[in-house]
């Protein structure tokens, strides 16, 4: 079994050196078989676990003492994205946590859920739903607690230090964080409890923060406090603690803030639970592949650049707009061969003069569903899409769908490489504004591919630009463009080539007629 595997690794091979693992399915322990822990007070383990999501199931623990938990001891480690279903621990005393005995210094705990059953018949000094003990009087680091939920019974009815999440952290020198964490398991005890922790002396100037805990479970069949046992010569935060008032959220230089619900300051991005007061903050934050939700508008200060994998996708504000992004130069900045940033339901408006809108050097671009607006009092914006890729790219690439644009601009799409598609979008440029009149705007779609590849341009609408399409500067012949049941609108030229094009024999007349029996085609307005 692959627990076992590593829990043999850990014990006899790795000597402290750090472990990086991370689970690629569910594992599922067989009924009847007693878990091991991972480690041992000679061997603990050090290093990243990463569930990936995924869960261990039905871990069993049935012993005397002195065991419990999936690890028995964690130092300078992250266990992140796990969730642990149907745990069944029981002993007779010792520290006891689903996820760990000890946490011994310098540890992170995020992304995790806990549920099914920890309990101790006799009497325990540690018992939590994650964690049974925090920290040791020698090491002085920081342990962290985020995004982590307790929802399994915690039945100590012999035992003294009984935590949702953590049972004691005795003489710790450990600052010790709990940011938008909850408890929504029971909690049984010899005495009083804590939905975070119960026995909570640590070294003075040690620091003890919770910042948005909720706490939906009882103690004692009764409402409990978030920590019974404070203590007295060290500073606890406890202002920020209730998870209906506040939120644990990341500013713009990465420190963990209290923002309360509903405030104008309220956090404008979440991952996964995380609230960030600055998109640059959950932007540096975010792991590759990850969805960053955009909660309301936000004003950029300076363009944010993205070079790794990332969804950003608004949620919609309670009027049903979609939230907008706005910046003072330009806004994003996007590269990285073999990247993909996704832009969902959002808008992005232009409100200086010039201001560009994206900057796309690599990797693929693609923008589903937002609008693109501009301030009517400025003369004109930038482009909307400025691509600097080269079409030896294969990942540069621009996937443009079922999007609106409405601004003030000449060029509207620049350097689509090859595999790129425009589909369902309404495309309306203002132009510029010159000696008090408006201009046309210059061009809406101007290639950049390659003759490997293909460009589709199909079911768009284009109105009130001189040109549509051009491929000047690019080696794409007739037959790998697809240019289909398109509209224009004021638009005098709907496709232009260049000279280079032509000498390359890339368009002849009889790869171009065929567009034109799919378009409808109007020099003016729409009527």
């Amino acid at each position: 079994m692959e627990l076992q595997w590593l829990s043999y690794v850990v014990e006899h091979m790795m000597n402290g050196r750090k472990s990086n693992v991370k689970l690629l399915a569910d594992i599922r322990i067989p009924d009847g078989v007693s878990f091991q822990s991972i480690g041992s007070g000679k061997q603990i383990f050090t290093g990243t676990f990463d569930g990936g999501g995924h869960a261990i199931e039905n871990l069993q623990v049935q012993t005397a003492s002195d065991q419990g938990g999936l690890f028995y001891a964690l130092k300078d480690s992250t266990i992140q994205n796990l969730r642990r279903t149907d745990v069944k621990i029981r002993t007779q005393t010792g520290f006891v946590g689903a996820v760990a005995r000890y946490a011994i210094s310098n540890n992170i705990f995020e992304n995790i859920v806990v549920d099914g059953l920890i309990g101790a018949s006799g009497t325990s000094y540690g018992l939590g739903g994650l964690v049974a003990c925090v920290g040791h009087e020698n090491d002085f680091g920081n342990t962290y607690f985020i995004r982590c939920i307790n929802r399994a019974r915690i039945d100590g009815s012999k035992s003294q230090h009984v935590g949702g999440l953590l049972g004691a952290a005795n003489q710790s020198g450990d600052n010790i964080y709990f940011y938008s964490c909850a408890n929504e398991g029971s909690i049984v005890a010899d005495g009083a409890t804590g939905y975070v922790l119960r026995y909570g002396y640590l070294q003075k100037d040690a620091i003890l923060e919770v910042i948005g805990f909720t706490q939906l479970g009882t103690v004692n069949g009764q409402t409990g406090s978030i920590c019974s046992a404070p203590g007295s010569d060290y500073f606890y935060l406890t202002q920020y603690a209730d998870g209906t008032q506040y939120q644990a959220s990341k500013d713009a230089s990465g420190n963990w803030v209290a923002v309360e619900i509903g405030s104008p300051q309220a956090s404008v991005a979440q991952i996964s639970g995380t609230y960030y007061t600055s998109l640059e903050a959950a932007i540096l934050d975010a792991q590759p592949g990850a969805t960053i939700i955009i909660l309301q508008d936000i004003s950029l200060t300076a363009p944010v650049t993205i070079n790794k994998t990332l969804i950003l996708q608004g949620q919609n504000q309670k009027d049903g707009s979609k939230p907008t992004l706005c910046g003072h130069e330009g806004m994003i900045s996007f590269s990285g061969t073999g990247n993909t940033l996704t832009r969902k339901n959002l808008e992005l408006s232009a409100t200086r003069t010039g201001q560009w809108y994206l900057l796309h050097s690599a990797g693929t671009l693609k923008i589903d569903h937002c609008d693109f607006t501009v301030n009517e009092a400025i003369p004109y914006a930038g482009t909307l899409i400025l691509g600097t890729g080269t079409p030896a790219d294969p990942s540069y690439q621009l996937h443009f769908t079922d999007n609106t644009v409405t601004v003030h601009t000449q060029l509207a799409l620049s350097g689509v490489g090859s595999g790129s598609y425009l589909h369902g979008s309404t495309i309306q440029l203002l132009g510029e504004v010159y000696e008090g009149e408006r201009r046309l705007g210059t061009t809406v779609l101007a290639l950049s591919a390659s003759q490997s590849g293909t460009v589709t341009v199909t079911e768009n609408t284009f109105r009130n630009a001189n040109l549509a399409l051009s491929i000047a500067g690019a080696s794409l012949s007739g037959k790998n463009l697809q240019y289909r049941e398109n509209k224009f609108y004021n638009v005098p030229y709907a496709f232009a080539f260049s000279p280079k094009a032509s000498k390359d024999n890339s368009f002849t007349l009889t790869q171009l007629l065929p567009f034109w029996r799919h378009h409808y085609c109007s020099p003016y307005p729409e009527p």
